[in-house]
């Protein structure tokens, strides 16, 4: 995936012709979930070992399980439409300079509709790649989706469904909430650990500023 968005990127000048931009949203499934032994709803994963899940505890069922690239094309009981890839099309619009390409639009609980823009290197998509591709590829802790697909889950998450937000100075809201990192192993899912990312986003203009994974959260 991640190679096939750096081609894609690639050649974004040339779709920016033709005007194509959209993707396909990734296919619903059912889930078979249960209750762990530590309270956390959880998915059986049969036949599937050394695979790595992300869950998001506060969100609405139907929106707390997200999977990584290895598991696109096999895991089919565990994404309830909870699944953020980002258009490969749209972050080469990103690289060719479009700074006001809209990259995902998301629902916050304080300031309605937060928009990621492809932005600069002072907020958006762009400053968040330059500052923090790093950080969210080390925080991943084995897993395999691309980093920017993990941060998006982990954006939206908190935005819609935040554990905790401030309001802060020159119109800015910092929103967080927990991110856990799982292991299927033998079929079931194993909690591996629990991280808090830090949002920022701007309430007057709408959109997000930045997002970086945290263990303590920074708001």
């Amino acid at each position: 995936m991640y190679i096939s968005r750096k081609i894609s990127a690639g050649i974004a000048t040339g779709i920016l012709v033709a005007g194509m931009v959209g993707g396909a949203t990734p296919a619903a499934h059912s889930s078979d979930q249960h209750v762990d032994s530590d309270g956390v709803s959880s998915v059986n994963l049969p036949e599937m070992d050394s695979r790595f899940l992300l869950k998001a505890p506060e969100a609405p069922e139907g929106k707390q399980w997200y999977k990584g690239e290895s598991l696109r094309e096999t895991a089919t009981d565990i994404d309830n439409g909870a699944t953020v890839y980002l258009n490969p099309v749209t972050i080469g619009l990103c690289n060719a300079g479009f700074g006001d390409k809209k990259v995902k639009t998301f629902n916050s609980k304080n300031d309605g509709e937060i928009t990621l823009y492809c932005g600069d290197s002072n907020s958006g998509y762009v400053h968040i790649r330059e500052r923090h591709e790093s950080q969210w590829e080390s925080q991943k802790g084995g897993f395999e989706g691309p980093w920017d697909d993990y941060m998006a889950f982990a954006t939206q998450a908190s935005l819609e469904s935040p554990a905790y937000s401030a309001e802060k100075p020159s119109q800015k809201r910092c929103y967080t909430t927990p991110i856990e990192v799982y292991e299927v192993v033998n079929g079931a899912p194993v909690k591996k650990k629990t991280i808090n990312p830090t949002v920022m986003i701007s309430m007057n203009n709408k959109k997000v500023i930045t997002s970086y994974p945290t263990t303590t959260h920074r708001c």
